[in-house]
């Protein structure tokens, strides 16, 4: 396993605000439609027929996606929730910077704050 260049730590209460002030840069009704699939509907409600894990990592690719193409409306908020979570991040090589966005994204506490975001706007 190859040595990273960055540990992050659990996200935490204080999280809460930054993500929120990113996604209301990028826009709630955007956000929102990452939650518009109907696997992703049947997930949020509890549906068992569907696989959850899946429907989850559609879902997470869906807000990776969203928040890649509005990286630059947002880049000082995005800037200032990485380096909460790994420390000083400016000068990581640029893979190594996505591989962190992307981690981020896989986080439990992550998705469960967006689970949480999107039951609560059913």
């Amino acid at each position: 396993m190859e040595n990273k260049e960055y540990t992050l730590r659990t996200l935490k209460a204080s999280d809460v605000f930054v993500m929120t002030k990113i996604i209301n840069k990028i826009g709630i009704k955007e956000f929102k439609e990452c939650f518009n699939s109907p696997d992703v509907k049947d997930a949020i409600t509890g549906a068992e027929t569907k696989d959850v894990t899946v429907v989850g990592m559609q879902v997470m690719l869906e807000i990776a996606t969203l928040v890649v193409s509005h990286l630059p409306d947002c880049e000082m908020e995005i800037y200032q929730f990485l380096a909460s979570l790994a420390g000083e991040i400016r000068e990581l090589p640029v893979n190594t910077f996505i591989d962190m966005i992307l981690e981020v994204f896989r986080k439990e506490e992550f998705t469960d704050f967006f689970q949480r975001v999107a039951g609560s706007s059913k």
